[in-house]
């Protein structure tokens, strides 16, 4: 029977935390073997979604914090998944802020003829294609439609830039897929502690940014779908300014990289084809207006991969381009002011109607 010393609770409290301070090697090596034990655990927790018992609003480390949403919303879906096809949109910022949200254009779809179609958004700023296959793979195994946008710069990520989210940033999730085209070209390896990296970044990430932003920890925060639009107004001066450098940048990119990027886009086109998934691949809006219209000769460069590929893998691919919209619309090179977001989401969907009813084989709205 163990003795009662006669020590307050607070006392055994202060020897406890006194005892893991000794030196004493047996000390130590139990005091690693907890901490351990606890990581290890916690690990486990996020690989099972275990974080959706908390509300998202207290998760959010500020008001867009994409990652965390998209995050949350795979957890959700892969607890409860989806009892009938649905659509899920992806891509970078530029995507997030050309329409309203995943629930109008669904609306706007049902409205152009393209049938009922529930639309789920899975984009997040700078999400690259490996980013966007390794979500694909995480979907639930049920029904869907692939929406995905592109852009010069979903083709020029780096490999290792895409094998930080084999450790689990900026997303905790694993992708076999990912892994494999990165350690086939480029022998880039999964941690073997991932995706515990990515779960204490965002740790402290949460606590940095709640401290900072004075909110208070767990208290709730709206989440905001869109990017930056709603807050930046560039002139058409920073505009072509913005516009020259990130040109410059992506043709050095692509050329580097363009042919690993492809390679991500095929294998993720390779795995919806065996899950039955129906892939449409649309162009994100570029204020070409201040911007030379080819990109640096990438616009035409990806497009040439893109038709290649959809036409091998039975996908539809949709030249948004075609309904360019003025200047104005932007409020920088990437990204549709509010008020441009609607009209872009129409054009969007009528393009899209005809190619959902190809993709699933449905007849058109009477």
């Amino acid at each position: 029977m163990a003795r009662d010393l006669g020590l307050s609770p607070g006392a055994r409290g202060r020897a406890f935390f006194r005892g893991l301070r000794s030196q004493h090697p047996l000390i130590a090596l139990g005091g690693a073997a907890l901490v351990a034990a606890l990581l290890a655990a916690l690990t486990v927790w996020v690989d099972r979604g275990g974080f959706i018992a908390l509300p998202e609003d207290r998760l959010l480390r500020i008001e867009n914090d994409d990652y965390v949403h998209v995050t949350y919303t795979l957890a959700t879906l892969r607890k409860s998944p989806p009892g009938e096809r649905t659509a899920y949109y992806f891509g970078g910022s530029g995507a997030m802020d050309c329409i309203v949200g995943g629930p109008s254009l669904g609306a706007a779809v049902a409205t152009a003829g393209g049938g009922e179609l529930p639309v789920i958004s899975l984009a997040a700023h700078a999400q690259s294609l490996g980013q966007t296959l390794a979500l694909v793979e995480c979907l639930p195994d049920t029904p869907a439609v692939l929406l995905v946008g592109l852009a010069p710069m979903r083709f020029t990520t780096a490999p290792g830039e895409d094998a930080r989210l084999l450790t689990g940033r900026p997303m905790p999730i694993r992708s076999e897929r990912l892994a494999s085209v990165l350690g086939e070209r480029y022998d880039l390896r999964p941690s073997a502690i991932a995706p515990l990296p990515g779960i204490l970044d965002y740790i402290a990430g949460y606590f940095r940014a709640r401290h900072e932003g004075d909110r208070g920890w767990l208290t709730s925060l709206a989440y905001d779908p869109h990017y930056q639009g709603d807050r930046v107004f560039k002139t058409a001066v920073m505009k072509r300014r913005e516009a020259a450098g990130a040109i410059a940048r992506d043709r050095q990119e692509y050329a580097a990289h363009g042919s690993y990027n492809v390679a991500v886009l095929e294998e993720l086109l390779a795995l919806a084809g065996e899950r039955g998934h129906a892939v449409v691949l649309f162009d994100q809006p570029l204020n070409v207006g201040v911007a030379e219209e080819t990109w640096g000769g990438v616009i035409p460069a990806y497009r040439r991969e893109v038709r290649r590929l959809a036409a091998t893998y039975d996908a539809v691919y949709i030249d948004s381009g075609a309904w360019r919209l003025p200047d104005a619309a932007f409020g920088d090179v990437y990204h549709l002011v509010p008020s441009a977001r609607r009209s872009w989401e129409a054009a969007f969907a009528r393009a899209l109607a005809p190619a959902l009813r190809t993709a699933t084989g449905s007849a058109p709205a009477p």
